[in-house]
């Protein structure tokens, strides 16, 4: 049905003196959700629902020269309602309804992009839209396991119940959310990709008044694949992260104000250096190449690393490799968003940067096709991103008390006589903004 739909918008939706639509896709997920949070033994919070959502986009003019990537319009996509439950005559009306205002929308943004194209001192050679992957079906399916809603919400509440023991502190939550959907891309070109994927995270997060006034926070997850069981391996797993949240944030609670200036070296241990690395590695690994707007390429919106392709970016010593086959991975999967099936890619090699996260959207400064980067986000948006990221050094370590004698070195070069070593970064994703 989504199929049909797609090739009649392709045949039939036409403006006068406008270009005809090239491509048409529609992604769409089907989710259920359960959501717990408990708090000094009660549980304030146990909801189970189901979402859907679903876009529509819409290229028009040719691969070469089409209306995406320009800033400022919404271009042709447009969103549609899914039923929760497949009902295909249903889903034929809207997909047809959203598909007609993405085609509007996507000859006004060709328009635009055509008079900004031609205010350009230079001509602009790289295609929209690189080759597609190679027409069938990809399913990547994982067996339904049951949510055990009461045993979680249990779990919940009594991990929540150790807070009692920390008075300094002012609020806490333990928060179970599991997570399974179904994601589905389909395009006119034939290709059709749906995976189904449970995940769960339980979080703790506390906060609390320092002595001389200043709020503080902190909080912790895990990250499971698949549908958790409230077994005993999980709440001891639970009970440890609930007491290193606490603990750790009644020692920031107690820590004196660091009230002078500091610029000197600084050394980030475990955690900290994993999530300084992926923060950073996620946004400037990224291949898709920076938007047209009516004054040129945004290139403030381009990550620096595109111009890097063939420079040093790490230390010599170290390679950056990005591998979704690796077995048990959390960010594995076996076919990207756009039908294609990937294999690790080695971004750094010996300090230097050999390739980026690439879609079919060619980047002007390496390549010209997709290396099976592309994903889906909860926006329902395509684009590169990471996988399974690993760090590998080509030589030998320090052990922290070599690291940390390195340290103090190079701080007294700069004149001080102690230094900072950073063990966790706070997580944004766990804590808000």
């Amino acid at each position: 049905a989504v199929q049909a739909e797609l090739q009649r918008a392709l045949a039939g939706l036409r403006l006068p003196d406008a270009p005809r639509p090239h491509r048409a896709e529609a992604r769409w997920v089907r989710a259920q959700l359960l959501s717990l949070d408990g708090s000094y033994g009660g549980i304030i919070t146990n909801v189970s629902q189901r979402q859907s959502a679903g876009v529509v986009e819409l290229r028009v003019g040719s691969p070469q020269r089409d209306d995406s990537n320009f800033m400022g319009t919404d271009a042709g996509i447009a969103r549609f309602d899914v039923p929760v439950q497949p009902a295909p005559d249903y889903l034929r009306k809207q997909l047809w309804l959203a598909l007609d205002r993405a085609f509007r929308g996507a000859t006004l943004a060709y328009s635009q992009k055509q008079v900004a194209l031609e205010q350009l001192s230079t001509e602009t050679t790289v295609a929209d839209l690189g080759p597609g992957a190679p027409a069938g079906e990809r399913w990547a399916l994982e067996p339904e396991v049951p949510i055990d809603r009461e045993g979680l919400a249990a779990l919940a509440g009594a991990l929540s119940a150790r807070f009692e023991a920390w008075p300094a502190i002012d609020n806490g939550d333990v928060h179970i959310q599991v997570l399974r959907s179904q994601e589905t891309v389909v395009s006119s070109e034939g290709v059709m990709v749906q995976r189904v994927r449970a995940r769960a995270v339980l979080a703790v997060v506390a906060n609390t008044q320092a002595a001389d006034g200043m709020q503080l926070d902190h909080g912790l997850a895990l990250h499971l694949d698949g549908v958790p069981a409230a077994d005993d391996a999980l709440r001891a797993r639970g009970e440890q992260l609930v007491d290193q949240v606490l603990r750790e944030l009644d020692e920031l609670a107690r820590a004196p104000m660091i009230e002078e200036e500091y610029d000197g070296p600084i050394l980030l241990m475990g955690p900290a250096a994993a999530q300084l690395l992926a923060s950073t590695v996620a946004t400037e690994a990224s291949g898709f190449p920076a938007p047209l707007s009516d004054g040129g390429r945004l290139m403030e919106l381009e990550p620096a690393w595109q111009a890097k392709v063939g420079k040093s970016v790490l230390p010599p010593f170290l390679d950056l490799v990005d591998d979704p086959t690796l077995p048990g991975g959390f960010g594995s999967y076996a076919v990207d968003a756009e039908g294609f099936v990937p294999a690790p890619l080695t971004l750094v090699e010996q300090g230097e940067l050999r390739d980026l996260l690439l879609t079919r959207v060619p980047n002007p400064h390496h390549g010209h096709g997709s290396n099976g980067r592309a994903r889906m986000t909860p926006a329902l948006e395509v684009g590169p991103a990471l996988s399974n990221l690993e760090l590998r050094a080509r030589r030998r370590g320090l052990v922290p008390a070599a690291l940390e004698r390195e340290l103090l070195r190079r701080a007294r070069e700069d004149g001080y006589e102690f230094a900072y070593v950073i063990e966790a970064l706070r997580d944004g994703t766990v804590l808000g903004p």
